[in-house]
């Protein structure tokens, strides 16, 4: 949170927030582990249902 403090600093407080939901929703959330999907990040869980899919779909 430091480095964005300091890099935030000469910016209007719109830009600040913009920069921080940026980061929250571009980075953080797309990584961060989820104890509702079986504690993986959102990628992961949404690669290994893409690859589920597909091979049920295949089956069929």
């Amino acid at each position: 949170m430091a480095i964005i403090e300091s890099e935030l600093t000469n910016r209007t407080r719109f830009a600040a927030r913009h920069a921080i939901f940026d980061y929250i929703e571009g980075f953080y959330n797309r990584h961060h582990r989820h104890s509702a999907i079986g504690n993986q990040s959102p990628l992961v869980f949404e690669q290994n249902h893409a690859i589920l899919a597909s091979a049920g779909a295949s089956a069929a």
